[in-house]
């Protein structure tokens, strides 16, 4: 994505934009145009997380973050072990990835049957299953680990995981 923090701050300063068809796309923050400013990694309050408590990763994935941060840990006296309750954020995030598919997707594979690949059928297949009981609980478990993990950047200023899923 780029060879330095200032390079991915450049990429998505030029990808971010309020998209008009979209309701809730925003202007982006003007100050992600501005070069990026020093930071004093002592004074940063790191959190590192293996899995986020709910995202399985590889025992190989593991032993390698794990060297990583002992790595890093030096640069951060204000380090430690933490993330956001992100307890449920699978099944919200399948359940409102299948209204997401529903809305993308199912009028063109009505009109068009066998015209899409397995994943969208099957990701269309699973969404016939949620209620509405079960759309709202998403929604809600949604908003509750937004509002959690913006507490938790109140006393957390970075948090390191793993990049796999």
């Amino acid at each position: 994505m780029g060879r330095s923090a200032a390079d991915c701050r450049l990429l998505l300063a030029a990808m971010a934009h309020r998209d008009p068809r979209h309701p809730l796309s925003l202007d982006p923050d003007a100050a992600l145009r501005m070069p990026p400013q020093p930071v004093d990694l002592a004074t940063l309050r790191v959190a590192v997380s293996e899995d986020l408590g709910f995202a399985p990763v590889s025992r190989a994935v593991r032993a390698a973050f794990r060297e990583r941060i002992r790595a890093l840990a030096a640069a951060f006296p204000h380090c430690e072990d933490a993330a956001p309750d992100m307890t449920d954020a699978d099944r919200a995030f399948y359940v409102l990835r299948g209204v997401g598919f529903v809305a993308d997707h199912k009028p063109n594979c009505a009109d068009n049957p066998g015209a899409f690949g397995p994943t969208i059928t099957d990701e269309l297949d699973r969404a016939a299953t949620p209620t509405l009981d079960d759309v709202g609980w998403a929604e809600r478990r949604r908003t509750e680990l937004l509002a959690e993990s913006q507490a938790f950047f109140e006393s957390h200023d970075l948090l390191i995981t793993p990049a796999a899923s």
